[in-house]
């Protein structure tokens, strides 16, 4: 059964969290399934507003989903609180496949996640996720004093090391220097007993309409995972399909500020 479940804010322009992930699922062929934490009032040019769904109908969400439709591909992005990051990590199956977005900022800087709750994620969440998928502003802050901004792949195996049960983190290279043309993501993974690094490269592409990117790498991981390519694999193509939408906001864009990606225009062999 190709399914995936997101738990996520809801953003009513279409370009990222919850409406982002359903896309992503679409495109990729994957039937998605969403439990909405959190409603913002939003668009390309940022973030003016957002509230918090009760945490009691969160769980009461998660639970009618999974009694009903058995999903074990699960991804999560804006929680928002201390109390909604509990409730989650309480109502995740023990056997999920759990991709985890650590939302904290908007594009705009407004904040995503009350500051209190970083330590809740670190200490409930994190323990259950098999891949993570911070920019690097997140790494950075989810690091601290062990955060060095020149060594990415460091930072990245530094925060695996930390939780047992994690498999991969995705360090994208979105916030990082361009060098000759190039964007690099930096997988930093588990095989065995050992910590392994591979780069995913991709050509830099030149726009503004980056609205969502992070949603999509995650929920796009989630979705190949669930039609059944291994952890490699699965970021590998994710990272693809990011690429390749950027390449399309070249011709097709919307809104006045950071515009979203075209997700109807990816086009694969379902």
């Amino acid at each position: 059964m190709r399914a995936a479940l997101t738990i996520a804010g809801s953003d009513p322009s279409g370009g990222a969290g919850i409406q982002a992930d359903l896309k992503t699922f679409a495109t990729i062929g994957v039937y998605g399934a969403a439990v909405i934490t959190a409603l913002t009032a939003q668009n390309t040019t940022g973030v003016y507003g957002s509230v918090l769904v009760d945490p009691d109908f969160v769980k009461l969400q998660i639970r009618v989903v999974l009694e009903d439709i058995p999903i074990r591909f699960i991804k999560t992005g804006m929680l928002g609180s201390s109390t909604l990051v509990e409730a989650v990590a309480e109502s995740l199956p023990e056997d999920c496949i759990l991709v985890c977005d650590p939302v904290m900022y908007a594009k705009s800087g407004y904040p995503l996640l009350e500051q209190g709750a970083i330590e809740t994620l670190k200490k409930r969440l994190f323990p259950k996720a098999t891949i993570m998928t911070p920019n690097y502003p997140e790494l950075a802050e989810l690091l601290g004093d062990d955060f060095h901004p020149e060594k990415p792949k460091e930072n990245g195996e530094r925060l695996l090391s930390l939780y047992p049960s994690l498999q991969a983190i995705v360090v994208k290279g979105g916030h990082r220097e361009v060098r000759e043309g190039v964007v690099e993501d930096i997988l930093v993974y588990r095989e065995g007993k050992n910590i392994l690094t591979k780069v995913l490269s991709h050509p830099y592409i030149s726009t503004t309409s980056t609205h969502g990117t992070g949603c999509t790498l995650a929920s796009a991981i989630t979705a190949y995972l669930a039609r059944g390519e291994n952890m490699i694999e699965a970021i590998t193509k994710a990272t693809d399909y990011v690429s390749v939408l950027l390449s399309k906001t070249t011709e097709e864009t919307y809104g006045h500020g950071h515009g979203p990606l075209p997700h109807h225009r990816f086009k694969e062999n379902l």
